[in-house]
C-alpha cells in the first residue's frame, strides 16, 4: 500500500510540473492578440465596466476598464460585461482601494486591468500584466506582477512576454490530475496491463512462462515467485 502510495505522489508531481511546462510553453509560444475578441461595456457596482477577453489555444487575456458610472452615457451600452468575465481572473469586482469614492483631491480615477491566464484543457497558470489608475492626482502603474518577464519580444498592446507563476486552483488540479494519469497510461499502464493478462492466462508475471498445470512455488525459468494463475 505505501509503494503505490508513493508510486501516486510521483505521478502527481510529475503532472503539476507537465502542466506548469504546457503553460509556460503557451505563454512563450501563442501570441494571444492575434485572436478574436469579445467586448461588452455596461454599468456595475455603480461603475461603468469595459471588458474585452481574447481567447487563443491555451491561452486568456482579459482586460478591463472602470470608470465613474457618468461616462456611461457617452459610451454606447453592449450587454452585461461580466458575463465574460472569467471567474479566475478577479476582475469582476474594483480590486483597489482607489476605486471606493469617484475622485481623490478633485480627480477622476480609472482603473486599467488585465490579466494573462495560460494552460490547457483548462487555464491553470495566471499573471497580472497591468494594473493602471488614470488621474492627474495619483498616477499609479504596476507592470507584471507574479510572473516572469521574458526578453524575447512584446505582444502587441499587452506588453512583454512573461511566464505566469500563480496557479489558478480549479484549473491547476484538473490539469494536473489529467497529465497525471495520461504519463500513467504511458509509463507504467502497458506493464500492468501484461502482468495482468499473463496472471490471467496462467503464465508467470515476470517472464511469461507457462505456470499451468505446475505447483512451483518460483517460475522455473527466471525464479522469481509463481502467483497463483487461472487456468485456462
Amino acid at each position: 500500500m505505501m509503494r503505490w502510495g508513493r508510486v501516486v505522489i510521483v505521478f502527481l508531481v510529475l503532472g503539476a510540473a507537465v502542466n506548469v511546462g504546457v503553460a509556460w510553453g503557451f505563454a512563450v509560444v501563442v501570441d494571444v492578440t492575434n485572436s478574436a475578441a469579445e467586448r461588452a461595456v455596461g454599468v456595475t457596482d455603480e461603475w461603468l465596466l469595459d471588458a474585452v477577453v481574447i481567447s487563443g489555444p491555451g491561452s486568456t487575456a482579459v482586460t478591463t476598464t472602470r470608470g465613474p458610472s457618468d461616462f456611461s452615457r457617452l459610451i454606447q451600452k453592449s450587454g452585461s460585461p461580466e458575463r465574460l468575465l472569467p471567474s479566475w481572473s478577479g476582475l469582476r469586482h474594483p480590486t483597489t482601494e482607489l476605486l471606493t469614492s469617484e475622485a481623490v483631491d478633485g480627480q477622476i480615477l480609472i482603473e486599467d486591468r488585465c490579466v494573462d491566464g495560460r494552460g490547457w484543457p483548462m487555464r491553470s497558470m495566471m499573471c497580472d500584466r497591468w494594473m493602471r489608475i488614470r488621474g492627474v492626482a495619483i498616477p499609479i502603474r504596476h507592470e507584471i506582477r507574479e510572473g516572469i518577464v521574458l526578453d524575447s519580444g512584446l505582444w502587441p498592446s499587452l506588453g512583454p512576454k512573461a511566464l505566469p507563476l500563480r496557479p489558478i486552483p480549479l484549473g491547476f488540479v484538473l490539469n494536473s490530475l489529467i497529465y497525471a494519469a495520461a504519463l500513467w497510461l504511458l509509463i507504467p499502464g502497458p506493464f500492468v496491463l501484461r502482468r495482468s493478462l499473463r496472471c490471467h492466462r496462467g503464465r508467470c508475471i515476470s517472464c511469461g512462462y507457462d505456470l499451468r498445470g505446475t505447483e512451483h512455488e518460483r517460475c522455473p525459468e527466471c525464479g522469481n515467485p509463481a502467483v497463483k494463475a487461472a487456468t485456462a
